[in-house]
This record gives structure tokens, sequence and C-alpha cells, in this order.
């Protein structure tokens, strides 16, 4: 056999390969959910580069001048998408109490779709700090949000830095009118105040109850996604996904292809019967 005919061989063998490779996942797909209360939340986590250039860049007179935020609008207004953002109180040189309200209005107008929560003091996470400060850290974000945003633009489910809370900051967040958080999106992770056994039951029901607090497992992390759109299809039979994704990992050319996978998701979540929802 010559060289080339070798080759050709080959290639035609990994084609093979992969073809029955690709077969066999749609085969074990489980059949979609035929309920007519599908829902998916839709998430940023790390939230502020966008907060601060409205703060520190002068020509912008409509929040949707932003790439960020035009975006999101672009997603809302062909696919019925809603998103919460979850924001830090200070960031490098951000600080949440300095974002005018210059675009108060605007954020309202829109909250319907739009909605900003707490997410934590800062990127670099310091548990002993976060569990000191947190009850004021959340008010002074949430009272920043409603000076700038209105109180409609306040998120009613949260997922906070490192899926982490003590007893207490569940206590302060019960207090504030919070009781649905998004749980780690990884096996073997613990969510918040749950102990092991019950992140676990969390991670494989998807869902768990304590102390009046409702969790959910979160399913897709868009920067994860490797085999689009079969991570989507595994989750097809469930009624309610999770998906989120970092406001860093959509920016910058080097990050195209997260910002493919999160529009192609919500195009298949809509097409696909999904309801947009902030989990009230």
């Amino acid at each position: 056999m010559g060289k080339n005919k070798k080759i050709l061989f080959g290639l035609w063998g990994a084609v093979i390969l992969i073809a029955i490779f690709f077969v066999y996942i749609y085969i074990q797909l489980p059949t979609a959910s035929n309920s007519k209360s599908k829902i998916v939340h839709v998430s940023f986590d790390d939230v502020y580069l966008c907060l601060k250039d409205l703060k520190d860049t002068l020509r912008y007179t409509s929040i949707f001048q932003h790439p960020f935020f035009e975006s999101l609008k672009e997603l809302h207004d062909d696919y019925g998408a809603v998103f919460s953002l979850y924001v830090y109180e200070s960031a490098n040189d951000f600080v949440i109490t300095e974002v005018p309200n210059k675009f108060r209005t605007e954020f309202m107008e829109n909250s319907e779709w739009m909605k900003f929560g707490y997410h934590a003091i800062k990127p670099q996470f310091d548990e002993k700090k976060q569990t000191l400060e947190f009850e004021r850290s959340l008010s002074k974000v949430n009272n920043s949000i409603s000076y700038w945003g209105g109180e409609a633009s306040l998120a009613p489910c949260l997922r906070l830095h490192y899926y982490f809370a003590d007893s207490s900051m569940i206590h302060v967040l019960k207090k504030h009118q919070i009781y649905r958080l998004l749980g780690a999106d990884d096996r073997g992770r613990k969510s918040y105040n749950l102990n092991q056994q019950q992140s676990d039951s969390l991670y494989n029901q998807r869902t768990y109850i304590c102390d009046s607090i409702f969790y959910y497992k979160t399913d897709i992390r868009i920067e994860r996604m490797k085999y689009f759109p079969f991570e989507l299809l595994g989750l097809q039979d469930k009624d309610t996904i999770i998906l989120f994704t970092h406001e860093w990992a959509l920016e910058g050319t080097k990050n195209y292809f997260n910002r493919v996978k999160l529009k192609q998701s919500i195009k298949w979540l809509n097409k696909n019967n999904y309801k947009f929802s902030f989990l009230k």
C-alpha cells in the first residue's frame, strides 16, 4: 500500500471512529422533557467591569452603548433571555458606591429582564473577612444597586463567591428576603452551609431545601463547555436548568468562543421551549 493510500485510509478510519463516538453519545442522551413549565436561569459572576466603564467613560448616554449590556439586550430581544448579574462591592479601582445614578431610569425600565445581586466583598476571597463583614457588605451593595438601578433591579436569587456562606450568613440572607441560592457545579464541592452529605444530595438531586433556603445545583459553566450542544442535550429531560459564566470570560478576542457558546445555548433553550426565569 502506497504512502498516500495509508494516510487516506488512516483519515477515513479516524472519521469513522469519531462518527461512531458521536452516534454512541447521541444514543445515550435522555428524551426531551414535555413539561409545560420548563425554566432556565442565566447569570454572570464577578461583575464589575461594565459598571466601572459606565462610571469612568463619560461619552455613554445609554447603558446599551456599552458592548456587554448591548450584547445582553440583543439576546433578550432575539430570544427572550433574562439575566442576573452578581457584583462585587469593590474590585481593583472599582467601588460599587461610586456608580452614578445617571442611568437609573434606563436600568429600571429594563429591570424585568436584567437584575443585579450581591456576589462578594472583593475578588480575593478571605473566608474570615467575608463572614465578619458580610451583612455590612450585602447591605452596601443592595443599597447601591437600589440607588443607581432601582429596587426592581435587585435579583431575588444569588450565587455567592466560592459558594461560601456559613449559618450566620444564611440568617442574614433571610433577613434580606433571599431564600434561593445557586449551588456548586462541581462534584464533591460543598455549597454554602450544607455539609458534605447535603451538598452531594444537591449535586445528585439538583435541588435541596434546608432551613427555608431553596438550593439549586448549577448545571453549566459556559467556559467549561467542550462539546456544544451535547451538554445541553444531556439536560433536556430536566425541567430546570441553571447556566452561568463570568463577566471576564466574555471579554476580548481570546474569549470569542465563550460568547458564541453563550449565544447558541440561549438560542437552543429558547427553541426548546424553556422560559427564562429569575427563580422568584
